[in-house]
């Protein structure tokens, strides 16, 4: 499996809500929580998005953003808008379909009329803040950008389907806002390698340090060595340390070190393996030194962990 593929499955993506939203005139709401990450795109129409100060953002038909860490956030028709808290304007809970129209005058399609399909994602894995980490807090997806062409016919089956109320919709609308997501990550991705910084998806798709990570997540139960790594990397040992540091924002050997217990602390979530089937699986020389590991990172050890996610 490609690095990030496997990452998200350690992080154990869950898609809690996904919602049509039609509005018409000038409006604005504003919200003061999210899950960890948003994903949405507009069907029709237009507006503007405002993450926790970064700036009134324009997106239009056929373009998406992606929301992470959970920072309060404004959407509306137009940035000179004064927002209500969606707590005062919508109703709670949530249906499949909301529809908001505040300066109603009785036109079925009046001007300014938008659609926008959003969806909430949670992370249930300590190795989140990798991904929380590498993204912005607000990122427009353009339908210019290199492969965003092939998310116009997600938003067109979005589209149909959160329009009429069909047999097996919410599954449809669930399962289509998770390909959103995927395809939106896979973009920001991409441009990740191009650019400057700590940046855990800049790292995986670095050519070279790239190369590391892929061996790393391919086979945890290898004792690798910073010098393994480097020869994985085709870089002397010395500059390979320093890029990956730099890159992924931990020495090579912690990040080893720590993603061996992220797979062992999804495996206690998921599975009903044994602790010390866990431990020989992923090289550990035995169930005690899983222990001594996992509990330097979660404070506790694998068996309490397990119970408490239970």
């Amino acid at each position: 499996m490609d690095p990030l593929s496997d990452a998200l499955d350690v992080f154990e993506l869950t898609l809690t809500s996904s919602t049509r939203f039609e509005a018409a005139g000038r409006w604005a709401l504003s919200f003061n929580r999210h899950d960890q990450i948003k994903v949405g795109a507009v069907l029709v129409g237009d507006c503007w998005i405002d993450a926790a100060g970064t700036g009134a953002m324009r997106l239009s038909a056929g373009e998406c953003w992606l929301l992470a860490g959970g920072p309060e956030f404004t959407v509306s028709s137009a940035p000179d808008v004064r927002p209500v808290p969606q707590q005062q304007a919508l109703p709670s809970p949530w249906s499949s379909t909301v529809r908001y129209r505040p300066e109603a005058d009785g036109n079925s399609e009046p001007a300014g009329h938008s659609v926008i399909v959003s969806a909430s994602l949670t992370l249930h894995s300590d190795a989140t803040e990798l991904l929380l980490a590498s993204l912005p807090v607000l990122t427009r997806i353009s339908s210019r950008e290199e492969g965003a062409r092939t998310i116009g016919p997600i938003l067109e089956l979005l589209n149909a389907e959160s329009a009429v109320d069909q047999p097996g919709g919410t599954a449809m609308r669930r399962h289509l806002a998770h390909v959103l997501f995927l395809h939106t990550v896979r973009i920001a991705y991409r441009a990740g390698g191009r650019g400057p910084g700590r940046d855990w998806l800049a790292a995986l798709a670095d050519p070279l340090i790239g190369r590391a990570l892929q061996a790393v997540h391919g086979d945890p139960a290898r004792k690798w060595t910073v010098a393994d790594l480097a020869r994985q990397a085709r870089m002397s040992r010395s500059m390979f340390a320093e890029r990956f540091h730099e890159q992924v924002g931990l020495p090579p050997a912690e990040y080893v070190s720590r993603w061996r217990v992220h797979v062992a602390a999804h495996r206690l979530r998921t599975s009903d393996q044994r602790v010390a089937e866990i431990a020989a699986d992923l090289g550990y020389s035995s169930p005690s030194a899983l222990s001594s590991a996992f509990a330097r990172f979660h404070g506790c050890p694998p068996a309490q962990y397990r119970a408490n996610a239970a």
